[in-house]
């Protein structure tokens, strides 16, 4: 037997199913055994444990932790063993298995794995739990509280994941109660020792919270006053660390650099520690602004981490310290490197460092400072992003128009837009984008003119020409054939968010109609555009009056047509067709199924109207708004009475005539009365009522 996996347990049952299925590709892929002593539950904790390992075991709880676990250490047969708890989940196995199956063990004496601590506070809590270790003869658990194991050394830190339930409480109360379960004897053991440096560690530790920093502080004092400078016992460092994370916790960031400089003014041995003393110190800088300092504490803290990583640094302090993990791996280390450099406006710096990521990484450094300017509000830091494009790259490069492709698309709003275009505008150089952002600052009819007459073609990111063009009423045609447009929901996103008025920009355009020698191409993009926004229109046009739902659903009408007529020349017959249309572009599908829709409605099939209509809001959900307009439209028309036939309306006409002539003979006015009764018998010479009009239009005439 390789590998012996001990746990003791009482009333666990809420998370030792996923426990176990966690142990279970260890158990299936490590020569391995599973012991589980049971401690006195009552509930279904011990059914549980025996779906999973025959060896559980009983024996009443004395109050003694160690005591307990040296109970499943003796019935363990394996060569090394592991301890977990019941709250403690696998969400990675992978480097632990390979640790066993490679040999790679053979090198080592104990290894650690990485452990989360989930919390209410809903944070990350990373740090190395030293769980494995090699089965010495006489080795045994120590502490009645917070046991722990003399590790052998050297110690492998393995990548392998546990999620700790622990200290994740329902209620503060449960917290309390834990915390008072474990301080009494905390306490009781520190009487009985008060120089012993880990019981004064675990009384820190307990004293974790905002709640308890006073208690804290004051073990950590009593920590450095016993060790002293004593740096080559492995508790002067924990202290240490304790006390810069203190401060580092209550962002007290001049009290923790204070305690990095003490620390590293002392200790001549390497310690694991450095790695997350180096982050603080890091952390602590930037928070301060100062960046450039932050940025090279990261590389000293990055040459610890090198250093961790080939077995260098002495991990014996892991051992009797929960020691976070600062760094997932090497990339997010240089990530902080980086982003230093980037919030010191030293891109040079930035981008040099950036070449050493081991991966490819999703976001540039770029993107990365555009997005960090967003966050905080430093709009000012994408005119420098700017000038670092301009100087550095050059108008026209790809690295430029990449640059002004990240600094547009963190234009969320117009206010952003007009902040940034202050900033760059004060630029003494002179490009498009410095153009661009003028016109966008002061409405220049100069600069508008200069977009609209460029005979080149624009990246996408110039769009907002396309609506202040609209804004001044200006021929924009041409100015969009030559838009290099990549990506339509993009550009449709962008101007929608960053152009709060465009609703009634576009509509006032519609009502007024595209140029007459608008191309395909600017038709095609147009209609996308406008197709989007009607939704817009549609659904605040129900809060207006209902006469603008007219004017909206005339348009969208109009404009499918248009599109359905276009897509129809463009398209193969074999290839726009209800059989065929599920391979074309989802915009282009919407477009057959809504013109399908509306050439069944002129034929009066209500019902294929109503058909194609969903399967048009299927192709693009964005236009649910207009498609309820329509039905209610719909609904309306069939409930509407039916339309008098022809016969009827000249029934209708011929009675309002003869009404006429005989209230023209009763006031005595005979001779129009005449005239109108000649037009009459014209209309309806069949009428029998003519010759009796007559007669009495003749008597009348004798009287």
């Amino acid at each position: 037997m390789l590998l012996s996996i001990g746990m003791i347990m009482k009333n666990e049952e809420k998370h030792l199913r996923d426990c176990l299925t966690g142990l279970k590709p260890i158990l299936e892929q490590v020569h391995s055994e599973l012991i589980i002593y049971d401690t006195g539950s009552t509930d279904a904790s011990v059914e549980i444990a025996k779906e999973f390992t025959k060896k559980v075991f009983h024996c009443e709880w004395r109050g003694d932790f160690a005591w307990a676990r040296n109970h499943t250490l003796d019935k363990a047969l394996g060569k090394w063993y592991m301890f977990i708890d019941a709250d403690e989940v696998f969400r990675d196995t992978t480097d632990l298995i390979n640790f066993f199956n490679s040999g790679e063990y053979k090198k080592y004496g104990s290894a650690t794995i990485n452990m989360n601590n989930l919390n209410n506070k809903n944070t990350k809590n990373l740090f190395h739990a030293m769980r494995v270790f090699k089965k010495y003869k006489n080795i045994q658990f120590l502490g009645k509280i917070h046991e722990y194991i003399p590790a052998p050394m050297p110690t492998r830190n393995l990548n392998s994941l546990l999620d700790h339930y622990g200290y994740l409480y329902e209620t503060k109360e449960a917290r309390k109660i834990k915390h008072e379960r474990n301080i009494a004897p905390l306490l009781e053991q520190y009487e009985e020792e008060p120089d012993n440096p880990r019981h004064v560690s675990h009384l820190i530790n307990e004293y974790s919270g905002e709640e308890n920093k006073d208690e804290r502080i004051k073990y950590i004092h009593v920590g450095l006053d016993l060790l002293k400078d004593n740096y080559k016992e492995y508790y002067f460092h924990a202290f240490h660390f304790n006390n810069i994370s203190h401060y580092h916790d209550l962002s007290l960031w001049e009290e923790a650099l204070e305690a990095v400089d003490r620390y590293l003014s002392i200790t001549k041995m390497l310690s694991k520690v450095a790695v997350p003393i180096r982050a603080m110190q890091s952390q602590a800088l930037r928070n301060l602004k100062r960046y450039k300092d932050a940025a090279e504490a990261g590389i000293a803290a990055l040459e610890m981490y090198d250093k961790d990583e080939l077995g260098q640094l002495d991990n014996k302090v892991s051992t009797v310290l929960i020691l976070p993990i600062p760094f997932s791996n090497r990339d997010s280390a240089i990530d902080n490197i980086v982003f230093n450099y980037m919030l010191d406006d030293d891109f040079d710096s930035a981008l040099e460092w950036d070449k050493k990521y081991t991966k490819s990484k999703k976001d540039t450094l770029f993107m990365q400072y555009a997005a960090e300017a967003l966050k905080t509000k430093q709009y000012a830091n994408l005119a420098k992003l700017f000038d670092y494009a301009y100087t550095h790259y050059g108008e026209g490069t790809p690295e430029y128009d990449n640059i002004i492709a990240t600094i547009e698309n963190s234009l969320t709003t117009h206010k952003v837009k007009e902040i940034v275009a202050e900033a760059i505008c004060k630029h003494p150089g002179e490009s498009d984008y410095i153009r661009y952002m003028r016109l966008r600052k002061d409405r220049n009819a100069e600069d508008l003119r200069y977009f609209l007459e460029l005979d080149r073609p624009l990246p996408q990111h110039f769009a907002d020409v396309l609506v202040i063009a609209m804004e001044e009423k200006q021929d924009f045609s041409a100015f969009l054939d030559k838009l290099d447009i990549e990506d339509t929901p993009r550009l449709l996103s962008h101007l929608l968010r960053s152009n709060p008025n465009i609703d009634n920009t576009v509509a006032n355009l519609l009502a007024e109609g595209l140029p007459a020698h608008a191309s395909l191409k600017c038709l095609r993009v147009f209609n996308t555009i406008t197709l989007i926004i009607f939704s817009r229109i549609a659904h605040n046009a129900k809060a207006v009056d209902e006469g603008k739902n007219e004017f909206v659903l005339s348009f969208f009408e109009r404009r499918v047509r248009l599109h359905h007529a276009y897509l129809a020349q463009i398209y193969r017959p074999e290839i726009y067709n209800d059989q065929q249309i599920e391979t074309l572009p989802e915009q282009d599908r919407f477009v057959y199924f809504a013109g399908c829709a509306f050439e069944c409605r002129d034929k009066g099939d209500t019902a294929a109207f109503a058909r194609y209509l969903r399967m048009a809001l299927r192709a693009n959900r964005g236009i649910k708004d207009i498609v309820q307009l329509l039905g209610e439209q719909l609904k309306e028309q069939e409930a509407a009475p039916p339309p008098p036939s022809p016969q009827d309306e000249l029934a209708a006409e011929t009675a309002k005539l003869k009404a006429i002539i005989n209230t023209m003979i009763a006031i005595g006015n005979f001779g129009q009365a005449g005239q109108i009764l000649e037009t009459y018998a014209q209309i309806n010479p069949t009428d029998p009522d003519i010759e009796r009009i007559k007669e009495k239009l003749d008597g009348a005439s004798i009287k």
